[in-house]
């Protein structure tokens, strides 16, 4: 064991026939002592978890479903959703937990991500800092929950689905996909995590590293695209807005005409962060002015990879910028790096496509 007790969090696996992967997980969690649930929609049930695990098996269950048995069985006062192919440091899930503890009115938190790849032929695994940078020190602090609303939804990525939360949040979650498809859940978590934390307090990433994710090739085909939901007003759309009027009145005692203006706002804000990111992608004028210097970071990164691959850059020499010469941060850092880097080597995966 790791020495690192978490009394009042749960950590929620949902998983779908990836049995290696969801034993890679639980040999990693099973050196923390914190409370972990599984839902596994397999048709096979795992063959044995830790003592620490309630495993679920929910054999044909949508997404969706999953993901609401596994908050409904929540009864810590903090929880966080773990995809079968992350890695939350321990210290970091330490950290979070006791920024929510001291932190008041605050819904969620989380810090930076490190993304890796496995290397098949020299047993090595790779990695590279700050994956999502765009999203470092963002913070959500008004008080206005219809500022905060708005705000969380003009980024087109919302992957604070994957932070520590309260247990109040994930109630909120729950809430927001009633009467809807339950088919929806690849289109619908991220966005309805992102509004039920909003709604719920303050939101919070922090400037330390908090999730190792691996690099794979993902299958995009038939899932809808938040953007299209929000586009076509479907009637689930219609039901999402009514679900969110109804969490604005309930927790804020807003108006009924006052709250759909809110939550039409939130999708509208959402499309126009879209709209602006794909004409970004467009300016010819904005890449052609800065194509050298994008040259140069990315054959900086390429350089670094390759120096991982044969040994001669260590995580200790990776780029650590990000966490403003904070020597705790970092030492935190190389040390849930440590225990992650173990164990994806003595639980190797192969037939993984990048």
């Amino acid at each position: 064991m790791s020495g690192i007790f978490i009394s009042d969090c749960t950590i929620l696996i949902f998983t779908y026939e990836r049995p290696d992967f969801l034993r890679r997980a639980l040999s990693y969690w099973s050196e923390c002592d914190v409370k972990i649930i599984v839902a596994d929609g397999s048709e096979g049930a795992a063959p044995s978890v830790p003592d620490n695990v309630l495993y679920l098996h929910c054999p044909g269950a949508t997404i969706t479903e999953r993901i609401i048995t596994l908050a409904n069985s929540v009864d810590t006062k903090y929880a966080v959703y773990v995809a079968d192919d992350d890695f939350i440091g321990f210290e970091a899930l330490e950290r979070s937990v006791k920024f929510l503890k001291e932190n008041y009115g605050y819904s969620s938190v989380q810090g930076l991500y490190t993304k890796f790849w496995t290397l098949k032929y020299f047993n090595r695994v790779i990695c590279q800092p700050n994956d999502y940078s765009y999203s470092k020190n963002y913070h959500w602090n008004s008080e206005n929950y219809a500022k905060r609303l708005i705000d969380v939804n003009k980024h087109k990525i919302m992957h604070y689905c994957y932070s520590v939360v309260t247990k109040s949040t994930l109630k909120t979650m729950t809430s927001l996909f009633d009467g809807i498809d339950k088919s929806l859940g690849n289109t619908l978590f991220e966005p309805l995590m992102a509004y039920a934390s909003a709604i719920s307090g303050k939101i919070k990433i922090k400037n330390h590293f908090y999730c190792a994710r691996q690099v794979q090739l993902q299958d995009w085909r038939g899932i809808v695209l938040y953007e299209d939901f929000i586009k076509n007003e479907t009637s689930d759309y219609s039901q999402l807005i009514r679900n969110v009027v109804s969490e604005c009145k309930k927790q804020h005692q807003e108006t009924e005409e006052e709250a759909f203006k809110i939550a039409l706002s939130a999708g509208h804000a959402y499309l126009n962060a879209v709209k602006m990111k794909e004409e970004f992608l467009r300016n010819d004028s904005f890449v052609n002015k800065n194509n050298y210097y994008q040259i140069y970071l990315r054959l900086k990164n390429y350089l670094k990879l390759y120096l991982q691959m044969y040994g001669v850059m260590k995580i200790e020499d990776v780029d650590i910028s990000f966490f403003d010469g904070n020597k705790d941060a970092i030492q935190s850092y190389y040390r849930d790096w440590e225990r992650i880097e173990r164990v994806i080597k003595n639980e190797r995966i192969n037939n993984i496509k990048y």
